[in-house]
């Protein structure tokens, strides 16, 4: 028995020895690391899902019209199977009133995702048994460890075989321990260009020929992998009472996959749960001239548009307190300043007078469109 405590202690130890070493080399800068930072049960909706969630939604503009608290818990081209065990982490250190999930990827197979879109996840996540439980399933979602090189008709490779050593997944320490040889103050203070999981990104590509496509009610099966995973996170939620509020961002998707995602609708709405697609949504208008900064997601005037009109919504159908003026949520309205700034220092415009001239978002009804669809 003493050998068994001596063990766990030692476990105990190295886990928080880890966590320590882990922050300080730079692998927690983005919002699923940067959420651990966060004090205990203060945010309100917890919002998960690939990098459209932080494209597209302010949650320091949220917070200043409503005084609800949203977090962004999502990383780039986040495999769907990911969103159950971040659900699951958050729950750990919150207690949100609502969580609300996006979609887009659960029509993705687990053969697109590579080892880096494996690594935006799991490296930023505490070492814990939901951690090591949330890795062996994306593994075994994208088969990466049993995959081989790719080679072109003359036998150049095209795509090199990833890590196939399980443990550099579940103890990332073998990739990362030179870099204490570089540390800077990105390594101690985090990633400026996120506030409260939102990146900013004020660059704006012209896609002038580019229209979203138009949506239609075909459907197809989701593939068994994806219909398991949304089903054991709506399974879930019941499960633990939780509500959820399920969203499909407006992008470019291929035909497939938006029958795919109509099938996941379906699904969704079968069991109970709310949905909003916001490619249904006619009066949300995208400039493609200004509010895009690449083919897919929004920039922050996209961004503005949007959260206008999301954060109304959300404060209009769902009980979220009103913190504005408490001491203890200062950081939020510090993030909203910092981010005025840095809109005016990028664009050389005043971020007050943008919410100004895109006011009318906030006027869109997105519960008739959730009624209606």
């Amino acid at each position: 028995m003493k050998k068994l405590i001596k063990s766990g202690l030692f476990l105990a130890i190295f886990c928080f020895l880890w966590s320590i070493v882990f922050n300080v080399l730079g692998l927690a800068k983005t919002p699923i690391g940067q959420f651990y930072k966060e004090k205990k049960d203060t945010v309100d909706v917890m919002y998960i899902g690939s990098s459209n969630v932080y494209t597209q939604f302010i949650s320091p503009l949220a917070y200043d019209k409503y005084g609800y608290t949203t977090y962004m818990l999502t990383s780039a081209s986040q495999p769907f199977p990911a969103i159950e065990y971040l659900l699951k982490e958050s729950r750990k250190y919150q207690t949100p009133k609502l969580y609300v999930i996006d979609i887009a990827k659960v029509c993705d197979k687990g053969e697109l995702f590579n080892e880096g879109d494996i690594r935006n996840t799991i490296d930023q996540m505490k070492f814990s048994q939901n951690r090591t439980e949330a890795l062996n399933k994306i593994l075994d979602f994208t088969n990466i460890l049993e995959r081989e090189p790719e080679y072109d008709e003359n036998g150049d490779i095209t795509e090199e075989a990833p890590n196939k050593d399980y443990y550099t997944y579940l103890f990332n320490y073998s990739l990362y321990h030179n870099s204490w040889k570089n540390l800077t103050d990105f390594n101690f203070k985090g990633d400026i260009r996120y506030y409260k999981g939102f990146r900013f990104n004020s660059t704006s590509i012209k896609h002038e020929e580019h229209v979203y496509n138009q949506w239609f009610d075909e459907r197809s099966e989701l593939d068994p992998e994806n219909k398991e995973a949304l089903m054991s996170l709506l399974n879930y939620g019941k499960t633990n009472n939780l509500q959820l509020l399920f969203v499909i961002p407006k992008r470019v998707f291929t035909d497939d996959r938006i029958k795919r995602l109509n099938e996941a609708y379906d699904i969704i709405k079968e069991n109970g749960y709310d949905i909003i697609n916001f490619n249904l949504v006619d009066d949300f208008d995208i400039n493609f001239k200004t509010d895009l900064y690449n083919s897919n997601h929004l920039n922050v005037y996209g961004a503005i548009k949007y959260t206008l009109m999301f954060s109304k919504f959300l404060n209009d159908n769902y009980e979220l307190p009103d913190h504005r003026g408490d001491k203890n949520y200062q950081s939020w309205a510090e993030e909203y300043e910092r981010l005025k700034l840095s809109f005016s220092d990028l664009t050389n415009k005043s971020f007050d007078s943008q919410l100004d001239i895109y006011s009318n978002y906030s006027d869109i009804d997105l519960k008739k469109v959730l009624l209606e669809n």
